[in-house]
């Protein structure tokens, strides 16, 4: 029996629908794996964007704690008699400056890969600020540095440190809430708030 010319369009008809719709799973299945990649890559990014975070965090809290010793032990250590306005004593206390040393791996990583297109805008303006503070923060304290301390009496290395010191903590005030803000973003995000 052969097929009427309605029969075979139809049947092309059904065959082409089906082709199409075949397609259409096909490509709905691909950008469903696609998504899940990207979503999985993007909850590693938070992880370790939150392990970087934590060390600087770690790290700003260890320059704290050398400055308020440094800090504590010009009042202790140096005789009064050095510390008199128009001396030009000379005492060699110790002194050793430490400038942030910060880890941006991972922030460097995700914009030069293009990941951070995929953190919403809230969270990368963070990141943003977060980095721009630390290079300001390194950059402050890299200012201070130790051309002429040889020559400067006990009074003036003092006086020295104790701007140094302050800056320091200056900087510190600035930088900790945006470390904090930062981590808890970075962690809202990873636990899908």
């Amino acid at each position: 029996m052969k097929k009427s010319f309605w029969d075979k369009v139809g049947s092309a008809l059904f065959q082409f629908v089906l082709l199409v719709i075949g397609v259409w799973l096909a490509l709905k299945a691909n950008d469903w794996s696609e998504n899940r990649k990207s979503r999985i890559e993007t909850q590693q990014l938070l992880e370790k964007l939150e392990a970087e975070i934590d060390f600087n965090i770690s790290r700003v809290d260890g320059l704290e704690t050398y400055y308020a010793k440094l800090r504590d032990s010009l009042n202790v250590n140096i005789p009064k008699e050095y510390r008199k306005e128009g001396s030009v004593q000379f005492y060699n206390f110790w002194f050793g400056k430490i400038a942030p040393r910060f880890q941006e791996y991972v922030f460097d990583l995700a914009l030069n890969t293009g990941k951070m297109n995929d953190l919403d805008l809230d969270l990368a303006m963070s990141l943003m600020r977060l980095k721009s503070q630390q290079n300001e923060f390194t950059n402050n304290i890299e200012v201070y540095d130790q051309e002429g301390w040889r020559d400067m009496n006990t009074l003036e290395r003092m006086n020295y440190l104790t701007s140094l010191v302050h800056d320091v903590f200056l900087q510190i005030d600035a930088i900790r809430p945006i470390l904090d803000e930062s981590k808890s973003m970075v962690i809202d995000r990873r636990n899908g708030h």
